[in-house]
């Protein structure tokens, strides 16, 4: 639809749900202990805690 519309630059990969230093702590593995000893399976999970905090089960 983009190209259709004469866009001969297609964004991609321009979508965070925060901000760009929390996406690159994760891409980088700079996770605070208290974040990383959660343990997560999914990276995101990971992101949401550091973003919002993190009161859950899992919270020491």
């Amino acid at each position: 639809m983009q190209q259709a519309a004469g866009i001969d630059l297609i964004p991609s990969n321009d979508f965070s749900y925060y901000d760009q230093m929390l996406d690159t702590a994760i891409l980088l593995n700079v996770i605070p202990q208290r974040y990383a000893r959660l343990s997560f399976d999914n990276q995101e999970d990971t992101l949401f805690a550091m973003a919002r905090g993190y009161q859950g089960d899992k919270a020491t």
